[in-house]
């Protein structure tokens, strides 16, 4: 935001424009419409900062402070969403672009507090976008020989932004090839792979630069199994953890112990929580972050024989 540029439009509206990419100066006559430019048509170049874009929801800064987790970014992002006059507050049920992204304002308006109704309404609103992708699928019935490669793209009915800020704390990836990077992922213990099992619901309720609130609840009619994972890849590692008020360390590679240890080294890369059927459980933990290398391993890939 300290880069943007803020051009009026008439003597009350003006538009703030975002600059997208950094590089040294160069030739950068390109088509790249919407963006500021010199009088020549050549793309605004300024102090590094070139393709200057209206700023709308763009979620580009909510990566930047979920990567750095600093107070700074993270105010930043608020300047931005508070800018003019729009309410993040508001859900728009469809897919704004085929990024999947947008409602990045409105899920950290919920994580501080501004939001409580987002995880209702947001889900709800991917179930409307789910069904509508499926009735035009049954409406246009094209034979898949006859379609072009951009058809399915937006057709797809696989929407999962509102599971990712909800269940993992992560924001949509971004476009063209970006990483999943999450607070927490969940397993299933007693099937041994990923996700979490059938009849349980998680919601990440904060993130915070010391750590987050995760809310497990068990809705079945069976006792449950969660592993849950510090960072998508276990790239985290948990502090301290509290359960529903009682505080207590926690220990390495998804243990089966009931209780965890106090010895001097209170970290882990997973947690494995049990869930009574008809249970619910709220969770403090403090993470480490960017402390382990990140692996596609499974948490208990580490205790098999």
């Amino acid at each position: 935001m300290e880069n943007g540029i803020e051009v009026a439009e008439d003597d009350v509206h003006s538009t703030l424009y975002i600059p997208h990419k950094y590089g040294g100066e160069g030739d950068y006559h390109y088509d790249a419409s919407g963006v500021l430019t010199e009088d020549d048509g050549e793309v605004l170049w300024r102090d590094g900062w070139y393709e200057f874009q209206p700023h709308t929801d763009d979620p580009y800064a909510v990566h930047l402070w979920y990567m750095s987790m600093r107070d700074e970014d993270r105010n930043r992002v608020r300047r931005l969403r508070d800018w003019g006059e729009q309410d993040w507050r508001r859900i728009d049920p469809r897919a704004k672009t085929k990024h999947g992204d947008g409602h990045e304002y409105a899920w950290l308006a919920y994580l501080d507090g501004e939001f409580p109704d987002y995880p209702d309404r947001i889900l709800d609103a991917t179930r409307e976008h789910v069904d509508e992708r499926l009735r035009l699928f049954d409406a246009e019935g094209n034979e898949p020989t006859t379609v072009d490669e951009d058809y399915l793209r937006d057709r797809n009915p696989a929407f999962h932004k509102a599971l990712l800020q909800l269940t993992m704390g992560a924001p949509q990836p971004v476009y063209y090839g970006g990483l999943v990077m999450a607070q927490v992922r969940h397993f299933d213990a007693r099937r041994e792979r990923p996700g979490l099992p059938s009849g349980v619901a998680a919601l990440v309720e904060s993130v915070t630069s010391d750590g987050l609130e995760l809310t497990l609840v068990n809705t079945g009619a069976r006792r449950e199994e969660v592993v849950v994972q510090a960072g998508a890849y276990g790239e985290h590692r948990f502090t301290a953890v509290e359960t529903d008020g009682a505080e207590r360390g926690v220990d390495d590679g998804a243990d089966d112990s009931d209780s965890a240890s106090d010895g001097e080294d209170n970290s882990a890369d997973a947690l494995r929580v049990r869930l009574p059927a008809g249970s619910r459980m709220s969770i403090r933990a403090g993470l480490d972050r960017f402390v382990d290398d990140p692996s596609y391993d499974h948490p208990w890939s580490e205790t098999e024989p």
